[in-house]
């Protein structure tokens, strides 16, 4: 059972931050009506004015702590070293993005709903604004099995709140492709190992604009993604390969580290089993059924079977790839 008068933790990733947004954030965090946390607040490389805005905006407030990395890693990495610094004592964490706003009792709610056995994470949902803060829609995250959790990502990690425990499972993350995002690995260790609970309140706002890491990705058209896994490059057998290194390779990744720490014989393992080797027939019904199901979009199932095909055909160079990005 957890008690919210035991001390949580929040995991703030700044990179070249928008002044005005991220005060606002701070200011979001700051105003918790659940005040019993730390927030470890992460700059990604030197920065000497992140590093004096930040201390600005946190001075006087020692629930903040201000991590200062000289070594710019990106958002994955950077996510992995916060967490790191989480104490084991901490009952549950949260993390948070550089440029939203959170609802004042965002951490009452959600900690409340997290006390449940079995609930390992828990996602809000959100208010998609521009920056001026008019309202472009809601987001629509939901409950989806493991095998479709893998395929498509529907835990956002500004709208989620973790056990503690989904630590001893995540640490140390996988080797990334670039189609990796840490909030991802952090959900699937949350479903493989417990339950995931969706709430259908919004919980913040989440500021759109063009500056965001990833922002709300199922807003961007078919004909973006395509150009985005291009690259600059149109030839059929370099986009083949992507989505073979990044589409397939990620969820290969997460799927073989996280069998790699379970127990062999626990319900996931077998769940995530079919998503271990490209291009088996157990991994074609698998994409079948989550379709079928509307689990996860057209878009993305085919572009994980053909990935994984490509990298069954042409294994030797996709893993000297996988490699190198890693």
């Amino acid at each position: 059972m957890l008690t919210v008068n035991r001390t949580g933790a929040i995991a703030l990733a700044v990179y070249k931050p928008d002044a005005q947004l991220l005060a606002e954030q701070i200011r979001s965090i700051a105003a918790q009506t659940l005040e019993h946390w730390l927030c470890h607040i992460g700059i990604d490389g030197s920065d000497s004015l992140a590093n004096e805005l930040v201390g600005k905006l946190i001075r006087g407030d020692d629930r903040f702590v201000l991590h200062s990395y000289p070594e710019n890693v990106g958002i994955y990495r950077n996510f992995e070293r916060l967490v790191e610094e989480i104490s084991p004592d901490a009952p549950w964490f949260a993390l948070s993005d550089q440029d939203d706003s959170w609802d004042v009792d965002k951490l009452e709610r959600m900690v409340a709903a997290l006390d449940e056995d079995g609930i390992m994470a828990v996602i809000g949902q959100a208010r998609l604004v521009d920056r001026e803060g008019g309202r472009l829609g809601m987001t629509n995250r939901r409950n989806v099995p493991l095998p479709a959790l893998l395929m498509d990502n529907q835990v956002t990690g500004s709208l989620a709140l973790f056990r503690r425990e989904v630590l001893d499972l995540a640490l140390p993350f996988p080797p990334p492709t670039p189609a990796a995002y840490h909030d991802h690995w952090l959900g699937v260790v949350a479903a493989g190992s417990g339950r995931i609970s969706f709430l259908s309140e919004d919980v913040q706002d989440y500021v759109q604009h063009g500056a965001n890491a990833l922002g709300e990705e199922n807003r961007r058209d078919p004909g973006t993604r395509l150009r985005a896994l291009a690259g600059s490059s149109r030839n059929p057998l370099h986009m083949l390969d992507r989505l073979a290194v990044e589409r397939w390779g990620w969820r290969q990744t997460m799927a073989v580290t996280l069998a790699g720490r379970l127990q062999e014989d626990a319900a996931a393992s077998r769940e995530i089993a079919p998503f271990l080797m490209p291009g088996r027939p157990g991994l074609l019904r698998v994409v079948a059924r989550s379709l079928a199901r509307r689990e996860v979009g057209a878009q993305r199932t085919l572009a994980i079977w053909v990935g994984s095909l490509w990298a069954s055909l042409r294994p030797s160079r996709l893993t000297h790839e996988m490699t190198v990005v890693g």
